[in-house]
């Protein structure tokens, strides 16, 4: 027998033979342990769909930093690398602007140097600062053996004593 507390209407009048409701009760949720069992999974499986997307996204992005990262390293040792070549560049043309003026002052030296060292230069010079002169054919002296050997002698001797063989020499001319 059904009270009036199941129909859910107290202040209306039972009649036993017509219906107090003409449309179908919700059923008080009575949940099985089936369907309790289908709807944990059912949650269970949109949370993994859930964390594995944000997992998925997460690596996404680490993905794109570590290549943002490797970008930006690749570029700025590009960066690096063209400025020391710059570098090298302005310091070989210094190099190459020194080697210029070494070899234009190694040549005017190498000039000077010749003119000072010709035989030319070397005879004027002697006979303009120290007087000497070019011997002729006649003023030459050719010595004997005997002579040869004495100047041999004496000039394993000290120099006051060459000087006096010379001195005696010229005196005897």
């Amino acid at each position: 027998m059904k009270s009036r507390y199941d129909e859910g209407n107290l202040a209306r009048q039972l009649h036993r033979h017509t219906p107090a409701i003409n449309y179908p009760m919700p059923d008080i949720e009575r949940v099985d342990k089936k369907t309790k069992t289908q709807r944990d999974q059912h949650n269970e499986a949109v949370l993994n769909d859930y964390y594995s997307a944000g997992k998925m996204r997460a690596k996404l992005l680490r993905r794109l930093f570590s290549v943002f990262l490797i970008v930006l390293v690749a570029a700025s040792f590009i960066a690096w690398r063209s400025a020391k070549i710059a570098e090298m560049s302005f310091y070989n043309t210094g190099l190459r602007r020194q080697i210029g003026e070494y070899k234009k002052e190694s040549s005017i030296v190498y000039d000077q140097l010749s003119s000072k060292t010709s035989l030319q230069a070397i005879e004027e010079r002697a006979s303009a600062t120290l007087g000497m002169q070019k011997a002729s054919s006649d003023a030459m002296v050719h010595l004997e053996e005997s002579n040869r050997t004495l100047g041999a002698l004496s000039a394993l001797g000290s120099a006051n004593d060459n000087s006096e063989i010379i001195e005696q020499w010229v005196l005897g001319r």
